[in-house]
């Protein structure tokens, strides 16, 4: 589905609010990283307009929903939202990288610990600003 640049604007815009990027690393095996993204808020037709944008849905505790994306989906999803980005882009740029690698079958060794890491390095200078 084709979305307008408004509700890309919209979505990055929620996105950069309320949203959050992940490369998890399963119990040591660094070969099964996956992508995870999600955006949490207690609003949930708002966490519902992004089932349009792929998301699944799920409910984090009592009062707070959770729409999230793995691997391939979390990758389109960045990719669609990435030039509408204002705060989150490299975060974005960086998760967008991460699977590119992964859909290259590079060695999982040289891409996996080093995106990570400049990705939790982006994520704590954004908590400084």
């Amino acid at each position: 589905m084709k979305h307008q640049d408004s509700e890309l604007s919209y979505v990055a815009g929620l996105f950069d609010a309320l949203g959050n990027i992940k490369i998890r690393v399963p119990k040591d095996d660094i070969k099964s990283a996956f992508l995870f993204v999600w955006v949490t808020s207690s609003n949930f037709r708002m966490i519902q307009f992004l089932q349009h944008f792929g998301a699944t849905l799920d409910r984090k505790d009592v009062n707070q929903f959770r729409a999230k994306w793995k691997d391939a989906k979390a990758y389109n999803f960045l990719r669609s939202i990435v030039s509408h980005s204002k705060l989150k882009r490299d975060q974005i740029e960086v998760g967008i990288e991460f699977f590119i690698n992964k859909l290259k079958n590079e060695d999982p060794q040289s891409y996996v610990l080093p995106l990570k890491i400049r990705l939790r390095l982006l994520k704590k200078e954004d908590q400084n600003t």
